[in-house]
């Protein structure tokens, strides 16, 4: 399969020349979305689980944030040495075939820049048993591409394993199929933490704001739709 071949060198394949380059990036500083942050969960024991964790920054910053109970799932030979070296709870397995074969239940689980890589039918495949892993009250925050970007053909074929891409309402329809409670989605802005980020979150708006204007124009408006680049959704 294509994925397996692209997953083996998955990092050095998108720009990454060693493991010093991704040290480098794993070191440097992260900002979490407030909406991310504001819905894990308040016991620091609480069983979180990362699927496609990549090179590990959230698992290293809600480390940071005292959460205890860890573990990532990812399938790319790079970022399983990587995090294993520095000791992080992670288990070397295709998505699809961890979650038919666990038995564990998690309170909080996330999946980011994960989802848009599965094909239709495999995402109908992978909701329901995302389920049965998760505890009652628990959470899944799921975080994809926007179909409805200005710019979001760079994002879906700039990565060639990506196949299935979500507009806010397609996103919504999916996991209203699978009885998914309370869910909600959010837009991504720029993270404020500094003057340029603080100037790029209000260009940002201004430039949404412009976007927007010329959609009421085409479509007559009345439907909701993001501009941003990415989704937050709440599960």
């Amino acid at each position: 399969m294509y994925r397996k071949k692209i997953y083996e060198r998955y990092l050095t394949s998108d720009g990454f020349k060693n493991f010093d380059e991704i040290e480098k990036q794993f070191n440097s500083l992260f900002y979490l979305d407030d909406k991310i942050i504001n819905n894990l969960p308040k016991n620091k024991n609480a069983k979180i689980l990362d699927l496609g964790c990549g090179f590990g920054m959230y698992l290293k910053h809600i480390k940071n944030l005292g959460y205890k109970n860890t573990k990532g799932v990812e399938i790319g030979d790079e970022q399983n040495k990587f995090l294993k070296d520095k000791g992080y709870n992670i288990i070397q397995k295709d998505i699809l075939e961890f979650l038919k074969t666990t038995t564990e239940k998690y309170d909080f689980i996330s999946m980011f820049d994960v989802l848009e890589h599965f094909t239709k039918e495999e995402i109908v495949e992978l909701l329901p048993l995302l389920q049965k892993i998760l505890n009652n009250n628990g959470t899944l925050i799921v975080r994809v591409p926007n179909g409805e970007a200005m710019l979001n053909g760079s994002i879906m074929y700039g990565d060639f394993t990506h196949e299935t891409f979500f507009t806010s309402k397609s996103l919504q329809q999916i996991f209203n199929i699978f009885n998914f409670s309370n869910t909600k989605i959010y837009p991504i802005y720029p993270i404020r933490h500094g003057i340029k980020s603080t100037i790029r979150y209000y260009g940002y708006k201004f430039y949404e704001l412009i976007y927007k204007i010329g959609v009421i124009f085409e479509t007559g408006g009345g439907q909701q739709f993001y501009f941003n680049q990415k989704y937050i959704g709440n599960y």
